[in-house]
Order: structure tokens, then C-alpha cells, then sequence
């Protein structure tokens, strides 16, 4: 299956993936996304959960609280609600992330305008368990005059740690988490790119990588040892405007 948010419509559209890769929605596709402006999803097992972002400035004057919510996902694809299961957050927090861990029923969550990290146990009936929001550390901040912004985040393939971007100071968070998907900070590694914003650990858990929006550029980590990612390759794409003059 195929799962898609549609921001401007508040829904979450299902598709079935055939054979060839055609995509067929499902019957009463799309389905409310159960708030306001829908922008990422996490899927484990039967649980999808969604984040509703609520800053569409289409929309700015529909009244509705950002948040986190979660839907079981029936096996031909319908998504219905799991009763209580929907965690509001502060009015412009910018919830910009759901990333389901990839040890554990857990779900992560990056309060980006907010400055804050969320964390939630999943349990067998698909309910999101909330665990106290943690602040970056100010730590972190010493010296520099970027904002307490996380946004891009991804979890070790086969241990309990997650990376988190930190866009305003091109720093990347490293933390472990527990038993109960509680977060705890080990340290942060330097991006030598500018604004990271998303991010990727391949299946092999031997590279992180790092997307810098900021200056059109990956930054490539090694994971040898896990808890402590060292850049390898600070790689510039070619931007659309450099090949146009190159012609």
C-alpha cells in the first residue's frame, strides 16, 4: 500500500500498489487525517500515525490544534480512528514529523517552531502514550544565535537511538532511548553543510546522511560507532542554476 497526506484537504489518501506499480485508492479513500493540515506519516505493522501540522495559510482561520494522532489500518487498506488516541500540542508549534522507530512500538515527533521533542509508546490497540516533551538542550546553543528548531529525525535500523537534525546550527543530536521510547541525549556532531533538514540511514546501519538544504548538500556520516556519527563526505550538488550557465 500507499500511504500520502493531502495538506490543503486535510485527508490521507490509500492506495492499493498493483503488480505493474499502477496505483488503485481504496475503497473510501481518502480519509480525514483528523486535524488540520496533515504533513507526515508513520507506519508500524497495522498503526499509521499522522501529524497535523495545522500552519496551512489557506486555512489559517480554522481554529484547530496541532497534533498527533494514530489510525489502524484494516486490511484492505480502510483507516479508521483509534479512539483517544489523538495528543494536541501548542498553537504554532510546527509538528513537522512523524517517524515510527524502527526498534520498538515507539513513535518520534519534532516540534519544530516549538523547539521540542516528542516521544510516545504505541501500545497493541494502536493508542499514542505520550511522554513528557523534552527541550533540546541548551547545551547545544552555547555561543550560537540559531533557534531550539529539531526537524529531520531517523532511528538506528537495529539499535534504540535517533539522530535529529537541528537546522538553524548544523548540528546533528544523537540520542538513545529506552524501554519505554524515553529519550535521553548523548551528544551532537558538527555538519560542515548548512541548514540539515532530513535524514537517512541505510538498511546496512553503516551510513548516516544528512540533507543540507541550506547550501544544496548531503553530509555523510559513518556509523561505526553508532553514538558518535563521524562525516566522511560533505558532497555539493550541482545546483539547476550552475548547469544552466555551464550550457
Amino acid at each position: 500500500m500507499l500511504f500520502a497526506v493531502n495538506s490543503g484537504s486535510n485527508n490521507v489518501a490509500v492506495f492499493q500498489i498493483q503488480p505493474d506499480g499502477s496505483l488503485v485508492a481504496v475503497n473510501g479513500s481518502p480519509f480525514p487525517s483528523g486535524g488540520s493540515d496533515p504533513v507526515s506519516l508513520g507506519l508500524k505493522d497495522d498503526v499509521l500515525a499522522v501529524v497535523n501540522k495545522d500552519q496551512d495559510p489557506a486555512q489559517n482561520d480554522n481554529l484547530v490544534q496541532p497534533n498527533y494522532t494514530s489510525f489502524r489500518v484494516l486490511p484492505g487498506g480502510v483507516l479508521v480512528p483509534v479512539p483517544q488516541s489523538t495528543v494536541s500540542v501548542a498553537y504554532g508549534s510546527s509538528p513537522s514529523q512523524a517517524l515510527m522507530a524502527s526498534q520498538g512500538a515507539f513513535l518520534f515527533g519534532a516540534d519544530f517552531l516549538g523547539g521540542l521533542l516528542q516521544s510516545f509508546r504505541v501500545d497493541q490497540q494502536g493508542h499514542l502514550n505520550q511522554n513528557l516533551p523534552q527541550a533540546l538542550p541548551d547545551s547545544i546553543f552555547a555561543g550560537l544565535t540559531g533557534g531550539h528548531q529539531p526537524l529531520g529525525m531517523r532511528t538506528h535500523p537495529t539499535l534504540p537511538i535517533l539522530y535529529v537534525d537541528i537546522t538553524p546550527v548544523s548540528e546533528v543530536a544523537v540520542y538513545s532511548y529506552d524501554e519505554n521510547g524515553q529519550l535521553s541525549f548523548v551528544r551532537t556532531v558538527s555538519d560542515s553543510g548548512m541548514a540539515p533538514c532530513w535524514a537517512v540511514v541505510n538498511h546496512a546501519a553503516t551510513r548516516f546522511y544528512a540533507t543540507n538544504t541550506g547550501d544544496n548538500s548531503i553530509a555523510v556520516y559513518d556509523l561505526a560507532d553508532p553514538l558518535n556519527p563521524v562525516q566522511i563526505q560533505h558532497f555539493v550538488m550541482a545546483s539547476t542554476m550552475a548547469r544552466h550557465f555551464q550550457r
